[in-house]
């Protein structure tokens, strides 16, 4: 099996884990969401350990909005790299043709493949960002969950 081979099938299943994870955060992120809304009593906003999970609702709806975010740049990543790809080799095929007059059609597959990496690294920032997003507010969220619930048995 050539290295390149290994390589492609390492990094296919990284992409798939890497994906499946997300899919799992976010929908757990959910649940503990759709757990909260049924077991919260409403109460009027005070300092309680009811407004306190209140606010951990809303961090962990938050985190499901970064999740839901992170996997639609990761979507877009996909189809960017696509598109450049598609272009590049478009572009190859064309030079290797032999056919003089396809120069220049080969030279706009180049241009909009040059034009299509910078989106793709814009949107791989935005996955990046998203993921910290929901990293963080699901870490803070559980933390008030938990204080939340410590609270109450003083309150």
């Amino acid at each position: 099996m050539p290295e390149q081979e290994r390589s492609l099938i390492a990094y296919e299943i990284w992409q798939k884990a890497n994906e499946r994870f997300d899919y799992f955060i976010t929908g757990v992120t959910g649940a503990m969401c759709a757990y909260l809304v049924q077991t919260m009593k409403i109460q009027p906003i005070s300092a309680s350990p009811n407004t306190l999970e209140l606010v951990s609702l809303g961090v962990l709806v938050f985190s499901t909005f970064a999740g839901a975010k992170r996997i639609e740049a990761a979507i877009n990543v996909h189809r960017l790299n696509h598109v450049m790809l598609h272009h590049q080799e478009m572009r190859g095929n064309l030079l290797n043709s032999g056919d003089p007059g396809v120069a220049r059609e080969a030279q706009i597959h180049g241009e909009l493949a040059d034009k299509t990496r910078p989106m793709a690294d814009a949107e791989a920032k935005k996955t990046s960002r998203w993921g910290k997003g929901r990293n963080i507010s699901l870490f803070a969220g559980v933390l008030i969950i938990i204080a939340a619930k410590i609270w109450a048995a003083y309150f």
